[in-house]
């Protein structure tokens, strides 16, 4: 299942790439000028200590794009339902001041 979904610029060969969506279709490369968002499982948990509480991340979440080049960014399902739930209140923003939308 990795190496068929894997993008072309993957930056951790031993993560498990278990979603790869540009443009929300699957394709392994970005066109020109276009992003990559990548979702997998680490193959072993990084756990830190940060004021004093413990935190355990063991899924990855890379983004590709033209100026930027792949950012990646260590996380775990709380991490995950956070940025899930920030970005559905976001887009409910955007709708609401009619932004975002395509211009005719």
């Amino acid at each position: 299942m990795t190496d068929k979904i894997r993008p072309w610029c993957c930056v951790e060969p031993r993560c498990n790439p278990t979603v790869n969506f540009h443009q929300l279709k699957d394709v392994k490369q970005a066109e020109p000028g276009k992003s990559i968002f990548c979702w997998g499982f680490l193959p072993k948990p990084v756990t830190f200590s940060y004021d004093g509480e413990q935190h355990c991340n063991d899924m990855s979440l890379c983004c590709y794009t033209a100026l930027k080049g792949m950012i990646r960014f260590q996380m775990n399902k709380d991490d995950f339902e956070l940025l899930t739930t920030g970005t559905a209140r976001f887009l409910e923003k955007l709708a609401e001041c009619g932004m975002g939308e395509e211009k005719k």
